[in-house]
């Protein structure tokens, strides 16, 4: 046996131990978060197509997500103190008109909730805080596809940064501002009363910033992994997932139940 044929076989068994080793921790109680970010079929010409999620693998998610007894679940739900057995939400960042184009329907089929970030500064335009080397620029929801859906009782929306870029470039005066600012847009031009708050990543660790978010609690997102008082047993109660073309459903399933 030759060395080069012993040094594969290490490395291939140090790669599967690095793959499966977070899913063998001890079971513990936590409320997994999906994160979802563009839906459907990515422009040919876009250079970020691993970050999409195609309406095929949602719709698996979502069977799935049925057969083995998950609840999807609402903010509106954690601060009622109402949680079933097995909960997951369901969060569409970005405010993707997608969400209302192609996601909705299959959550209709499923009959399953989900909630969705919406940045007040950019509603009814496009994600504007993307890198156009990205790709072509996604429209965001406009104000009468926000209506139905909120009508539809299946999407709770939520507040995020007002322009939806990242808090941790910003001093706490400005983003202590456009934190309540982006909440009382939804609220007054809208008619949306949010729950909850998503910071798009990296997450800012700044107590100012996080109080002045005026939300039961925050969906943080990055190396924390949640800071609201939640009915679990556990100091640790949010589990961020994110849910791409390229995630292992097999593997997602196993680390919502294991950990």
């Amino acid at each position: 046996m030759s060395m080069s044929f012993v040094f594969l076989i290490a490395a291939l068994c140090l790669a599967a131990v690095l793959f499966w080793a977070p899913l063998l921790k001890p079971k513990t109680q936590t409320l997994p978060i999906l994160l979802i970010g563009k839906t459907g079929t990515p422009p040919h010409n876009s250079h970020d197509k691993k970050q999409w999620l195609c309406l095929a693998k949602l719709e698996k998610l979502l069977a799935r997500l049925n057969a083995r007894g998950f609840t999807a679940i609402l903010p509106q739900d954690i601060a009622k103190n109402a949680l079933p057995a097995r909960p997951v939400i369901l969060l569409f960042y970005g405010g993707y008109q997608s969400v209302y184009s192609q996601a909705f329907a299959l959550l209709e089929k499923y009959a399953c909730k989900a909630c969705a970030a919406l940045p007040a500064g950019l509603i009814g335009q496009y994600d504007a805080w993307q890198n156009p080397g990205q790709g072509p620029w996604q429209n965001l929801l406009t104000a009468p596809q926000i209506q139905q859906l909120q009508k539809s009782k299946r999407i709770e929306f939520i507040s995020t940064t007002l322009d939806g870029t990242s808090a941790s470039g910003e001093a706490d005066e400005k983003e202590c501002w456009k934190l309540p600012e982006n909440k009382t847009r939804l609220q007054y031009l809208y008619k949306l009363k949010t729950n909850a708050v998503y910071f798009p990543p990296p997450d800012p660790l700044r107590p100012a910033v996080l109080q002045t978010a005026r939300q039961h609690f925050a969906l943080l997102i990055g190396n924390q992994k949640g800071n609201n008082p939640l009915p679990l047993n556990t100091t640790d109660p949010l589990r961020v997932l994110p849910v791409q073309n390229g995630t292992c459903l097999l593997r997602l399933f196993w680390k919502m139940e294991r950990n």
